[in-house]
């Protein structure tokens, strides 16, 4: 969500957070599938497309659509994810991916069409990540992050289940999560900022929101450590403990000193240049 890839937004908010950031996971939101008024319609395979070709002229960033990455010892994997709608969801009713998406409106006109084409893609995305969870471990020590667009659990979501909303926004998908499979979660779309624990695993997000909007005030720019194999004192942890367990969360610390940083968030201008690993 840090803009739309048919006016170029979104190029330019990855340009400037790779010249700012060591690394940079991208992971694509909703909002960069919209259709832009006065620019030629993308679906979503052609938007795909462009963001590769993007990405993959940037040595330091790293596009997870359905794709994993390892990054100083640590494998992230990830995915946009999108969610599970319900049969009596009122999501296609009221929130724009339903109409600025062209793959979820142009060619499909009824509510139950909607819905059926967006749980398609959530399904897909989502039988990823149930594969890249069913891998055994690299090795003992080696961190597994995911970071998706969309919350992986319900309890990433608490403003709009008063609507029945909820499920556009957020999945239950605490039967897959365990410590042993992922260290931490990282996800955002609810402009809510939240962390929980599912198994033994952190799920976190950190959202911004929209500029200028109230639901941006809860926003801070946060560290999370996560221990890398090359690291010597990795060596002090008990190999028999929870991989999430060597997780920490810092809301208020900068990431000097840490073994592997995720900077959550786009936020350009507020961490040093050369920062470890920023997540957008």
């Amino acid at each position: 969500d840090i803009g739309q890839v048919g006016d170029h937004s979104w190029e330019r908010a990855v340009q400037a957070a790779a010249s700012v950031y060591a690394h940079v996971v991208v992971v694509p939101g909703n909002h960069e599938y919209y259709r832009v008024q006065g620019e030629k319609e993308l679906g979503m395979a052609e938007c795909d497309a462009r963001m590769e070709d993007v990405c993959a002229s940037l040595p330091n960033v790293h596009l997870l659509n359905k794709t994993s990455v390892v990054i100083e010892g640590v494998r992230f994997s990830g995915c946009t994810l999108w969610s599970a709608l319900g049969e009596d969801s009122h999501a296609p009713h009221f929130l724009r991916d339903f109409e600025a998406i062209p793959d979820f409106d142009k060619r499909i006109h009824t509510r139950e069409g909607t819905a059926q084409a967006y749980l398609a893609v959530h399904n897909e995305h989502r039988a990823y990540i149930e594969s890249v969870l069913s891998e055994p471990p690299s090795t003992p020590t080696h961190p597994h992050v995911v970071v998706t667009h969309h919350g992986p659990l319900l309890a990433m979501n608490t403003k709009e289940s008063v609507y029945n909303l909820s499920d556009g926004f957020v999945s239950d998908l605490s039967g897959i999560i365990n410590s042993d499979r992922v260290c931490l979660w990282v996800s955002g779309h609810t402009h809510q900022r939240i962390q929980t624990r599912c198994n033994g695993s952190l799920s976190i997000s950190n959202c911004h929101g929209y500029p200028g909007y109230q639901d941006t005030r809860g926003y801070q720019s946060v560290v999370v450590e996560v221990p890398s194999p090359e690291e010597e004192w990795l060596d002090t942890i008990d190999p028999s403990a929870p991989r999430a367990e060597c997780v920490t969360w810092y809301p208020d610390k900068s990431e000097e000193d840490m073994p592997i940083s995720i900077v959550s968030s786009l936020s350009v201008g507020e961490v040093e240049k050369g920062s470890r690993c920023s997540l957008v």
